[in-house]
């Protein structure tokens, strides 16, 4: 099968085999060429930040994970809701995760561009949210920067 590559997947999380594991599953997938690990949300949001100043294509998908030191996901995405209007145009948001607490799904619900996603990615849930992106870029028609 042959993919139109997304520009960049960033994996935020500071378990670094859940790193290692997912970033095999995406290389193995083959949706993308560039893959990019930071271990927290500061990390993150320097990353992010070095994305917008030098007017770079956005990455396409984040996975993020909620509980991390440092900086956890959702603080990362209050700070992240400055870049809405690229967040939202430019990506979509995966908070990967095992939790099913109630709090953990009440501080995912107050950001209406992420979507949670449960612990562990598949290749199978990595081929229905790449089709997912398939469809919203076509339907927007988004035009790479």
């Amino acid at each position: 099968m042959t993919f139109e590559k997304l520009n960049c997947v960033l994996l935020i999380d500071h378990d670094r085999v859940s790193n290692f594991l997912n970033e095999r599953i995406i290389t193995r997938t083959g949706i993308t060429s560039e893959i990019k690990q930071v271990q927290n949300g500061q990390y993150a949001l320097e990353f992010i930040n070095e994305f917008v100043d030098r007017n770079k294509i956005f990455p396409q998908l984040i996975f993020l994970d909620l509980n991390m030191p440092v900086m956890d996901g959702e603080e990362l995405l209050d700070r992240l809701a400055l870049f809405d209007k690229v967040i939202s145009k430019d990506s979509l948001i995966f908070i990967l995760t095992a939790s099913t607490h109630p709090d953990d799904i009440r501080k995912i619900s107050r950001f209406p561009h992420v979507s949670l996603l449960p612990k562990p990615l598949t290749h199978e849930k990595l081929l229905n949210i790449y089709a997912l992106i398939k469809k919203i870029k076509k339907y927007y028609r988004i035009i790479p920067r």
